[in-house]
């Protein structure tokens, strides 16, 4: 048998003896356990479950045309596959430069006999800096030289489902497709609708899975964390 104070307001002692049997004071025990229960219960509802902080999220069509826009983006340049924390530079700066070279193709200055573009690093990093939240950091150059090749095919993407996985992070699933250049096809249409005919035919390519978070206050836009296409 073990005897214990415990001090309670700075002066009254309560004695508490631990008795092995049955009898003695195993009323005391049983109603610490009580409490002790109940304050354990109280600590787990108050913790946040796992499962429920994965929510589903339900787009209006606006916000789906948004998402694909933004994750068309990504499909039209063929950007690599990279997991969370895993972006290297080269790929930073290849979808850069590929995404100024195929939206903005009409401002960038000619060379080589116009088979080559000039890309100022103010573009790059306007570029990074909206869709990855970050600048290219080593081996900067103030401009960039590549091939001015066009396209022959249109890559675009659609959202399939969206789901909140913490904080301002959504995990985003969808599939990608293919039509020729020129096409006129709409690219927020649903696919059942697509007739494939001629240079309007439309191809399901491959699915993606990406990681984004939101971020902005004024104007809330996403930015790339993690992408993987299959």
């Amino acid at each position: 048998m073990e005897k214990f104070n415990t001090d309670r307001d700075g002066g009254s002692a309560v004695n508490i003896w631990k008795n092995s049997g049955t009898g003695g004071n195993s009323h005391i025990w049983g109603k610490a356990a009580s409490c002790a229960g109940i304050l354990l219960l109280g600590i787990c509802l108050s913790l946040p479950s796992r499962a429920g902080d994965q929510t589903d999220i339900k787009l209006t069509a606006a916000e789906k045309n948004k998402l694909d826009t933004f994750f068309s983006n990504f499909s039209e340049v063929a950007m690599e596959s990279f997991k969370q924390n895993s972006l290297s530079r080269d790929t930073l700066l290849k979808f850069a430069l590929d995404h100024i070279l195929y939206n903005d193709y009409k401002s960038l200055k000619t060379c080589d006999h116009g088979n080559a573009v000039i890309i100022p690093l103010a573009m790059v990093d306007r570029v990074t800096q909206r869709y990855f939240g970050r600048k290219v950091e080593k081996d900067r150059k103030p401009q960039y030289q590549i091939p001015a090749a066009s396209g022959e095919a249109h890559w675009f993407s659609q959202i399939s489902k969206l789901t909140r996985v913490g904080t301002d992070l959504f995990r985003a699933t969808g599939v990608i497709y293919v039509t020729g250049s020129g096409s006129t096809v709409d690219a927020h249409a649903n696919p059942a609708s697509y007739k494939k005919s001629g240079e309007d035919e439309v191809d399901r390519q491959a699915t993606f899975s990406a990681l984004i978070k939101k971020v902005g206050t004024a104007k809330t836009r996403y930015i790339l964390i993690e992408y993987q296409c299959s």
